[in-house]
């Protein structure tokens, strides 16, 4: 290798190019990197919020939960009474406060369904209706999420929303783990398409259904329906 060969160094040549064009373009390179830094610190911030958040979420909710069961003649909601309709009426108020504040949090979805119990108790159905349609859960519990959309679309069907219904209904279904769960609320969607006119559809999810796996009762349901289909049909 002779001296000139020595002195072309093909990488060496790249790697000054390199340098040389990053001094050419530092402002463009300090931007990018300042741009990175502000991502990176905004993802790490918003995380560590959200934990705060839902931590200070779940202190809050631990204040209303006391105010909550002081409210009530038993701790145990299925045989509860209210014993105190202004400390229950309160306790709500935090719930909603909580639920409102900390949004995405699993201490806001726990507010919602506890400010639903104390609704109920208090015979407040229709504010209860409400708060279920205009509220969403952020927790990924499939069975949580089965259970609030199947009480949207139940909602949402007894006034009329049908397309409305139909859509919780199929989210429902979606997140149900077994054909214990689904089979309910495709009875319910069978109700909805056949309230739409739609008796094709209805009985597309009758034929679906695999009678050997139900219970008489819902096989009983079933036939009831069948036998409205074939009537509508002729």
């Amino acid at each position: 290798m002779n001296k000139d060969e020595i002195r072309h160094d093909p990488v060496k040549e790249k790697i000054v190019a390199l340098v040389e064009y990053i001094i050419e373009k530092k402002t463009t390179f300090f931007y990018i990197a300042l741009v990175l830094i502000v991502a990176i610190a905004s993802i790490s911030f918003y995380i560590n919020n959200l934990n705060k958040n839902n931590k200070k979420g779940w202190e809050l909710n631990q204040e209303a939960m006391s105010a909550f069961f002081n409210s009530l003649s038993s701790e145990n909601l299925f045989s509860a009474s209210i014993a105190d309709s202004i400390e229950l009426r309160t306790s709500i108020e935090k719930f909603n406060e909580i639920a409102s504040q900390y949004p995405g949090t699993s201490s806001s979805d726990f507010a919602i369904l506890n400010s639903l119990r104390g609704e109920v108790l208090l015979g407040n159905f229709e504010k209860v209706e409400d708060l279920v349609i205009n509220s969403t859960l952020s927790s990924s519990d499939n069975s949580l999420n089965y259970q609030f959309n199947r009480l949207k679309g139940d909602i949402l069907f007894d006034r009329s929303n049908y397309s409305e219904a139909l859509n919780f209904y199929n989210k429902s279904i979606s997140m149900s783990n077994s054909s214990d769960l689904s089979l309910p609320v495709k009875i319910k969607k069978i109700y909805v398409l056949m309230e739409m006119g739609e008796y094709g559809k209805a009985e597309s999810i009758m034929s679906s259904i695999d009678r050997d796996e139900i219970g008489f009762s819902e096989k009983n349901t079933l036939i009831e329906i069948e036998y409205f289909l074939k009537n509508k049909a002729k």
